[in-house]
């Protein structure tokens, strides 16, 4: 007798239920796949800024570009020993009439007359990105933020004070300071470009000699974690260790031996400034 072969009662109601679960879930489903795909493009994007800033240094025998992107080169020179040429400027005056797109024909940026936030439009952002050193290598404004940083984000990177930066904390880290590549002898281990998500003046800023926070990592974008790029050119996302970083700021103190701000502060300086406790591991 031929064996009948159907679908039993029970097979539709898993099927039901698979399909509720997947209907009541596509959201979280759908978030995380763009959560990862954002966290690739961001990784992308720092191994692009990290390829030009190699392509700037090998075209100028090795000198770096200046990270400290400021409100004023002369301030900067009178006060902090000198400004080099920025990886990109801040929005200042500029020509308007002029279109900033082409990096032959910038037109003038007054670097003593800064932009108020609420005025700055986005040809303002891009045609500080234009000034910057590293554009002639890339061409793209978008590799210049995150896509976590959101709409009217045009800038969310920044380089790690050692790397040509302001490093004028005190006079341990002023000898820190790194100008030229071949002054990077482990350049898989030494960080280069960080996204803060948002745009901040200067560069990302950490202490030598203290265990304690300059410039916080970031609070948002990728979640309990940032991306960061090394001198070696790669690129990777960083797993916060202990929570309380996220909640960190200035100069404070989060508790003993913070493992995430002794990371940081290897990746910036090859090494400590100070001696660990002894029951930091």
């Amino acid at each position: 007798m031929r064996k009948l072969i159907g679908v039993a009662k029970v097979d539709l109601i898993v099927a039901v239920a698979c399909m509720v679960f997947v209907l009541a879930n596509v959201q979280v489903i759908t978030a995380g796949g763009r959560g990862r795909a954002k966290l690739q493009v961001c990784l992308s994007n720092l191994r692009t800024l990290t390829a030009a800033w190699h392509a700037y240094a090998d075209d100028n025998g090795g000198n770096i570009a200046f990270s400290d992107v400021w409100y004023s080169r002369q301030s900067h020179a009178r006060d902090y020993g000198g400004y080099g040429p920025g990886w990109y400027e801040w929005p200042h005056l500029w020509n308007t009439t002029t279109n900033p797109s082409d990096g032959s024909k910038l037109p003038p940026h007054d670097f003593t007359r800064e932009i108020s936030a609420a005025s700055r439009t986005k040809a303002d952002w891009e045609h500080a990105i234009a000034c910057g050193v590293l554009w002639k290598y890339i061409y793209d404004y978008r590799i210049y933020a995150c896509p976590t940083a959101g709409p009217g984000a045009y800038v969310s990177y920044s380089i790690v004070d050692s790397m040509n930066g302001y490093c004028c904390w005190d006079s341990h880290t002023l000898r820190m300071k790194v100008k030229n590549l071949n002054q990077i002898p482990a350049p898989a281990e030494r960080l280069i470009f960080l996204d803060r998500i948002y745009p901040v003046k200067g560069c990302f800023s950490v202490f030598y000699t203290q265990h304690v926070w300059a410039s916080p990592l970031p609070k948002k974008g990728h979640p309990s974690g940032c991306t960061v790029s090394f001198a070696d050119g790669h690129a990777e996302f960083y797993q916060y260790k202990d929570s309380r970083t996220v909640d960190a700021y200035w100069r404070e103190v989060p508790y003993t031996c913070n493992p995430d701000l002794i990371w940081l502060q290897k990746g910036t300086y090859g090494k400590l400034g100070y001696p660990l406790p002894d029951d930091c591991p």
